[in-house]
């Protein structure tokens, strides 16, 4: 399911690289490893292990087009597009088009965030209300003795309320201020605390809008000029702008069945939390100046000891990026996915200076790629967590029959689900919001997998009477039932 629940969810737990790995010995860069060894992330009831190519999985999953980048010893090593930028003009997609990349953009805001600290000799643990004037948050419930820091904010420990994430409007309606964004006007969430700063790590897009606004703040420029001066023109990322409205070689949005979104895209006025448009080829060079500073290499974006922090685990969490492994398998990470619709992931093992960059415009295409990761990991034997294999259970129709119904998600009173049940009797989850269809499988009473994404429905019950009252999506995010 799409929902900026996708989004959030996709966005942070589903890259598992685990264990030890040891270098590529091959001297030559075999791109048909990747491009023709696609690794499902699961099967149901022990399917073959099969490796798959991109042409065939971009068909397979309705997603127009697709672009990666590699590299290896940190310089890059592959770059290529796959199939359409637009799928009704066929216009294809090379290495220079432009996608929207939703969440991997709040790393690269981490790093303009490390610039403002350098430059403006901010306290990265300072409570975020000094630098404030205009808006500020607080909660005597919750921050009295606990502040809202900068690196609690890209944590994701401040303790602001979790949405999910940004929807994004429709490129004909007002861009709005990102205080008026903060202070919930024009329907976005209102920012606010809903437990203390610093006691647990809620994914917050929030977090991000509040991060857009200190820029602005402190240096008293457009977020987007900030970025540009300080992140893109020093990397050399020319293809690479927080401009809502790009031009030139721009890859349209695509629905679920694989047709250009009718806006053309979303927008997004909290630009720092989903609304960066750039290419593989400028994620390199994000990705390469991370690894690099970390490295303590000389004449780097940031210091050695700031991209040490940056790295420092917190809850499986660093400053901006989602961490996984240890030593040679060390890595940091971003996925995402915008509705209307694009999805997007890198990886970068900084110990070894290796990693890759997939972005792609389908709405579906969080599948590809993560079997396009799975190749890469396989590639570079970095232990990609190895497929999972669930097994079916035959539920009662009557049984299944409780399950029918209308959802409201607890957090949204607007965003509405509809459970159904096909002729085969899975459960068939239908969003109102994006109009994407789901196919869920039982693998236990009251428990069903997504049959293409690696997502868990539960039904919950009232004990009492034993009726179906709700559904946990994923363990995060919960709707009741209303009909």
């Amino acid at each position: 399911m799409n929902l900026i629940l996708k989004r959030t969810l996709q966005l942070s737990f589903v890259f598992v690289f685990l264990s030890s790995c040891k270098a590529q010995n091959a001297t030559i860069f075999n791109s048909s490893a990747i491009e023709n060894g696609l690794v499902p992330k699961f099967y149901i009831d022990e399917g073959p292990e099969s490796t798959y190519a991109i042409l065939d999985r971009l068909n397979h999953y309705k997603v127009p087009g697709i672009s990666i980048g590699i590299f290896e010893n940190n310089k890059v090593v592959f770059m290529k597009g796959y199939g359409f930028k637009n799928s009704k003009t066929k216009e294809r997609v090379d290495t220079e088009t432009k996608f929207q990349i939703a969440s991997l953009g709040k790393a690269v805001t981490a790093l303009g965030i490390f610039k403002l600290i350098a430059k403006y000799d901010l306290d990265i643990h300072g409570d975020i209300n000094e630098y404030l004037k205009n808006w500020q948050i607080n909660d005597p419930r919750f921050s009295t003795k606990e502040k809202i820091t900068i690196a609690r904010l890209l944590r994701h420990t401040s303790g602001i309320k979790s949405f999910g994430g940004y929807v994004g409007i429709k490129p004909t309606e007002k861009i709005i201020p990102i205080k008026d964004v903060l202070e919930g006007k024009e329907g976005f969430p209102k920012i606010e605390l809903d437990r203390i700063p610093g006691s647990s790590m809620s994914y917050s897009s929030g977090s991000f809008a509040v991060l857009q606004y200190i820029i602005e703040e402190v240096s008293m420029l457009p977020f987007e000029t900030f970025m540009q001066r300080e992140v893109f023109e020093p990397l050399g990322m020319t293809h690479s702008s927080f401009n809502q409205f790009p031009s030139g070689n721009v890859s349209l949005a695509h629905t679920f069945n694989g047709k250009p979104n009718p806006n053309k895209w979303l927008v997004h006025p909290a630009m720092a939390a989903g609304g960066l448009w750039t290419t593989p080829s400028d994620l390199c060079k994000f990705l390469i100046a991370i690894n690099t500073s970390y490295q303590g290499e000389e004449d780097t974006i940031i210091s050695q000891q700031m991209a040490l922090k940056m790295l420092e685990t917190g809850k499986g969490w660093g400053l901006g990026v989602g961490l996984r492994g240890t030593d040679e398998n060390a890595m940091f990470f971003h996925g995402g996915s915008n509705p209307g619709g694009f999805c997007a992931l890198m990886i970068s093992g900084y110990q070894r200076g290796i990693g890759i960059v997939i972005l792609n415009n389908g709405e579906g295409g969080n599948p590809i790629r993560d079997e396009i990761a799975g190749a890469f990991s396989k590639y570079y034997n970095f232990n990609y967590t190895a497929p999972k294999v669930y097994k079916t259970v035959e539920i009662k129709k009557s049984e299944l029959e409780k399950y029918v119904g209308r959802y409201q998600w607890k957090e949204r009173a607007k965003y509405f689900l509809n459970i159904t049940i096909d002729d085969k009797d899975n459960i068939i989850l239908s969003d109102e919001n994006d109009g994407g269809i789901y196919t869920f499988v039982p693998i236990t009473n009251g428990r069903f997998l997504d049959v293409k994404e690696e997502t868990i429905i539960s039904f919950t019950k009232d004990p009492a009477s034993n009726k179906v009252i709700g559904i946990d999506y994923d363990g995060s995010y919960i709707f009741y039932k209303v009909k």
